[in-house]
């Protein structure tokens, strides 16, 4: 199914279950990504509409992920936001002396996605760590797609990324 098989109709409800079901506001200009994913699951599953695949959502509980992860625009990559991260060194190494045991340093990255930035983040501060022993941390990763965390939990990427 192409994407230009959707009516408008069709698209004005695809962008509303994002907002319900991801809290994504969508608007009618930037909807091309959910737009795409959503026609490639429903191809994926050789559906012929968007009523036939919803309608396979409702008969299917294990589904529902797929159809979250579909209205979601994974954007991540390796040390994203490259200026954040020369930051965050430099907080880092003028503060790491000073955190003390049982005080640990505490991230949370939120929209995740598969989980890039998280670890690039962790990465920084291991380094930090190897340089100031003393140093502690944690990071965790939230994301509302839960095909994406799937993967981010494992921590398995490609190699020749």
């Amino acid at each position: 199914m192409s994407s230009s098989i959707f009516s408008d109709q069709d698209i004005d409800l695809i962008i509303e279950l994002g907002r319900e079901l991801t809290g994504t506001q969508l608007d009618r200009l930037k909807h091309s990504v959910v737009i795409h994913n959503l026609a490639s699951r429903i191809n994926q599953l050789g559906k012929s509409s968007l009523e036939e695949y919803l309608q396979f959502v409702e008969d299917h509980d294990d589904e529902m992920p797929y159809l979250t992860s579909a209205l979601t625009i994974h954007t991540t990559s390796w040390f994203r936001e490259a200026n954040a991260f020369d930051q965050l060194k430099t907080i880092l190494l003028k503060q790491a002396p000073s955190y003390s045991l049982g005080k640990p340093f505490r991230v949370l990255s939120v929209a995740c996605s598969t989980g890039e930035e998280v670890y690039s983040i962790a990465s920084i501060l291991e380094s930090t760590k190897l340089k100031s022993p003393q140093f502690d941390y944690s990071v965790e990763g939230w994301d509302v797609d839960p095909i994406s965390l799937r993967t981010a939990k494992s921590g398995r990427y490609d190699s020749n990324l």
